[in-house]
Formats: C-alpha cells, sequence, structure tokens
C-alpha cells in the first residue's frame, strides 16, 4: 500500500483545486480530499507540496505530512496486530479524522440517551430504514449533503410510503443533525437541512358522533371477558380527558383518590391531576369489583391487562408488551364497531372525540382543551379539528341562508 499526496485534476467553482491523499492498493485507487484547495500554479508536482508562492505553504505542507504519517501509522499499526487495513478502511478511518464524527454513531447515541420507550423506539425505526438505504455502510456529517437527502426522500417514495412518514422520517434526522449542531459535536456554515422542504399532509381523525358513543356505551357484551374490558377502557379514556392509552394501562389505584386520578404522564413526564366524573367512577368500581374482597392493593393496576413486571423487563420489552395489549384491545374495538356496523374506531379516537366534545363544550377555548390533552402546543391540539359533523354544516349553512 502506498499513500501519496496529490493535487485533484478538475478544479472547484472558485477555480481551486482540492489537495487529496492517494491510497494505493493491488494497483486500486481510493482518496480523500483534505480541508484544502489552492490555485494550481501552487502546486509542485515533484515534490508533492505547496509552493511558496502560497502564502499558507507552511500550514497546509504540516498539514499534508501529518495526515500522511497519520495514515502510515494506521496502516503499521493493522499490520503489528496481523489485521491488515484495506485501503477502503483507511480511507474511512483518514475521513473520520478530517471531517469529524460520524452522523450514524452520533444518532444511536442520541437514541440511546432518549428516556421514552416508546420515541426511542420509533426514533431506532427510522434510523434502521435509513441505514438500510446506506446498505448499512457509516456516514460522516458533511456526507449528509443536500443530495443525499433527496435520494433518500425519493427511496421513500419508490418504497411506498406516505408522505406524512416521509416527513416523520426525515424530521428525525434532521433533528439529529442540527442537535448536533447545537451542541458543538460538528460545525458548518452549510446546513443542507435548511434547503429541504418537509411536505405534511392534514389527515382526517376519526372521532365519534355522539350517537356512535352512546352504542358502544349501551352494547350488551358478556361481563368479564376481554371484549368488555376492552370497551370500559375506551370509555375510560374518553371520561379521564382522553387519557393516552399507555398512560390508561398503567394507572395504578393510589393514583385514584379522592374523586381525582393523579399520575404523571408517560410521555411529557409532568404531574397531571383530573377530576373523575360519575361515569368514569361506575366504571372504577366495577374493575375494583374484580380484586378479592373488592380491596385491591395500592400498586395494583387498575385496569386487568398488564401481565408482565415492569421492574423485571427491560423498557424494549416491556414496551412491546404495551404495545401488544393496546393492538389486543383495538381488535376487540373493531370487532365492536363491525356489530354496531360503525366506521372502525381505537383507543385513540377516545383523545379525539372527548377533544370535539371539549371544544364545542368550552365554546371553542381551545387552550383549556390542550392544557386537558397534554399537549405541548396548541398547534397539536388545533390539529384534532380538522372538519366538522355533516350535521355542524348543515346546521351553519342554515344560519347564514335560512332554512
Amino acid at each position: 500500500m502506498t499513500i501519496t499526496p496529490e493535487l485533484n485534476n478538475r478544479p472547484n467553482k472558485n477555480g481551486l483545486h482540492s489537495i487529496l491523499i492517494r491510497i494505493t492498493q493491488n494497483r486500486k485507487l481510493k482518496r480523500i480530499a483534505l480541508e484544502y484547495a489552492i490555485p494550481l500554479k501552487d502546486w509542485n508536482p515533484e515534490k508533492k507540496e505547496v509552493r511558496k508562492s502560497n502564502p499558507f505553504y507552511l500550514t497546509i505542507n504540516a498539514a499534508i505530512k501529518a495526515k500522511v504519517i497519520e495514515a502510515e501509522q494506521e496502516t503499521l499499526h493493522s499490520q503489528l496486530q496481523d489485521k491488515p487495513l484495506t485501503a477502503t478502511q483507511l480511507k474511512k478511518r483518514l475521513k473520520k479524522q478530517v471531517y469529524g464524527e460520524s452522523f450514524i454513531e452520533y444518532a444511536k447515541k442520541r437514541i440511546e440517551e432518549t428516556v421514552n420507550p416508546a420515541t426511542r423506539g420509533n426514533l431506532k425505526s427510522t434510523l434502521n430504514k435509513f441505514q438500510t438505504f446506506l446498505k448499512n455502510e457509516d456516514l460522516l456529517f458533511p456526507e449528509l449533503d443536500y443530495e443525499l437527502i433527496k435520494s433518500y426522500q425519493k427511496y421513500l417514495q419508490r418504497l411506498g410510503n406516505s408522505t406524512n412518514t416521509i416527513h416523520n422520517s426525515l424530521k428525525s434526522l434532521r433533528a439529529a443533525y442540527n442537535e448536533a449542531i447545537d451542541a458543538e459535536v460538528y460545525q458548518t456554515d452549510r446546513n443542507p437541512w435548511t434547503r429541504i422542504k418537509l411536505k405534511k399532509e392534514k389527515t382526517k381523525r376519526r372521532r365519534l358522533a355522539p350517537v356512535e358513543l352512546l352504542k358502544i356505551e349501551q352494547m350488551s357484551l358478556q361481563e368479564g371477558t376481554v371484549a368488555y374490558h376492552s370497551r370500559y377502557a375506551f370509555m375510560l379514556s374518553f371520561y379521564l380527558q382522553g387519557m393516552r392509552v399507555t398512560d390508561l394501562l398503567l394507572l395504578t389505584w393510589d393514583t385514584i383518590k379522592s374523586g381525582r386520578c393523579e399520575y404523571v404522564a408517560s410521555k411529557t413526564k409532568k404531574f397531571t391531576s383530573k377530576k373523575i366524573p360519575a361515569q368514569a367512577l361506575t366504571i372504577f368500581d366495577y374493575f375494583r369489583s374484580l380484586r378479592p374482597d373488592g380491596r385491591p392493593k395500592p400498586k395494583d393496576y387498575v385496569l386487568p391487562f398488564i401481565k408482565l413486571n415492569q421492574k423485571k423487563t427491560t423498557p424494549e420489552e416491556f414496551r412491546n408488551h404495551i404495545e401488544s395489549i393496546n393492538a389486543q384491545i383495538n381488535g376487540h374495538l373493531y370487532a365492536i364497531a363491525d356489530e354496531l356496523e360503525i366506521p372502525r374506531f381505537s383507543m385513540h379516537t377516545a383523545r379525539h372525540t372527548f377533544a370535539n366534545n371539549a371544544i364545542r363544550a368550552s365554546g371553542g377555548n381551545i387552550h383549556a382543551v390542550s392544557d386537558a390533552l397534554g399537549h405541548s402546543s396548541i398547534q397539536i391540539t388545533e390539529q384534532y379539528f380538522d372538519s366538522a359533523y355533516r350535521d355542524e354544516n348543515d346546521a351553519l349553512g342554515d344560519m347564514v341562508f335560512g332554512k
């Protein structure tokens, strides 16, 4: 293997030629560009160094020699360990020394430091998809440029990903990149994400009309069955101001006191206190009756779905268990919808249904509704109110034009 400095034959847009380190092994060439570019006249091809005519010749020549020495040391070290480097492997090591850290490694570290299991799982899934596109090769920060992002965007489109799925995938990568800049892990004055416009379509959110909600609540189901409990779980989520399914499943009896439900939201980590309406108290009484002598232990789960001990499982295993339970409950809710001959709904529908009922009952107080839902911004809450019911539209037309 030979390691030689050389000048790029092709000038950049400023008419300067970048300085390269050429790595030759078995007649195969690999090149890595240094961070310096000079006029063609300032390069001495015989001595393979910058001429004195360049005002920065000392600095640049020192950098060239240092990089050649580093390459030779890497090669020697690998030979001593009886693990000789290929030209490609050496190129990757040198690029990391010249350009900085790996974006992939930084993104992985960021995921490991993410506290919320659900968020961590989503980030890991997004990164895995990106690595599949990269064919599991490493990617340094400078290599994540505009062209690569656009190429990945087209790749996701070819996979058939929806506009919103593509938006979320790119948004996750952008967040990791910008966070690295804020943390001074990587510095650049040419952030490619400033040129990328992420598109997002407004989704139609399923919500139940009052008559549908009443049908579900009054439907005859065999008491004690999973379907019976799933229906009650849905109604509890609705009555507890659109409580997220994870928080609902994790409720323990010591969170129910003095007519209130007090807990720490799993997603936001915020303490939340909700008044329990009479309808929900009835459901709590039913689940309490399932316990021996109707006296559950303080740390017992209110709903009889979770079977694993959270302290004896990994966060990933417990998260998968929660997701499995949610899927099981949704399956029963789909069956209920089919039997009632109404559009299918899921646990998350309870959240949207509460939001729409609340916005009407509060006279449009979106701030109060946003606080009840535990949203981080009003903009998120606004997405819940994308369209009115047909009868609401008819009533509005009657008000404007008369019946």
